[in-house]
């Protein structure tokens, strides 16, 4: 073989080593996204919660952890209140809480796709993107609801380690 040949295959080889690792990576990576799926729905299961309900509530809503704090526990009162009421907030806005300067958790509820001009968003109820706009189903708001009731108690079991 040449040194041009050489050269050549060392490359192929190289390439088929770097593709071969990439598949390998990305499976690692399905394969760990599905232990912590599986791991949280036991959990959830563990803890006396419906899985149907939480698992279509979850599809539905976006939230983050309240952590006993009373503007956000305000927030979730909103969000259940204008769920049933369909929604009519929560299909342009999230209910959140901002930090700005030496003030944190201050209320501040904005449009999708924006947040506060000052301080920053470190909590907030909404939709998720795809019912954003749209009139939600019964079962919808149903399972939203049922959530943002089981609101610490989801939160406590989508933290568990795998």
């Amino acid at each position: 073989m040449t040194l041009t040949e050489l050269t050549k295959h060392l490359s192929e080889a190289k390439q088929r080593k770097t593709a071969i690792q990439d598949v390998y990576k990305n499976d690692i990576q399905n394969v760990d996204a599905e232990i912590i799926r599986f791991t949280q729905r036991l959990n959830i299961a563990n803890a006396g919660l419906d899985e149907e309900m939480v698992k279509r509530g979850m599809a539905v809503i976006s939230f983050g952890e309240v952590k006993g704090i009373s503007e956000r526990k305000s927030c979730v009162r909103d969000a259940m209140d204008d769920l049933a009421n369909g929604a009519t907030a929560l299909k342009t806005e999230y209910f959140g809480t901002k930090d700005y300067a030496h003030w944190s958790d201050q209320r501040c509820d904005c449009a999708y796709g924006y947040g506060p001009s000052h301080g920053s968003v470190v909590f907030r109820i909404g939709l998720k993107h795809d019912y954003q706009g749209k009139d939600l189903n019964p079962d919808d708001i149903e399972c939203a609801i049922y959530c943002l009731l089981n609101i610490d108690k989801i939160n406590e079991q989508l933290k568990q380690p795998a």
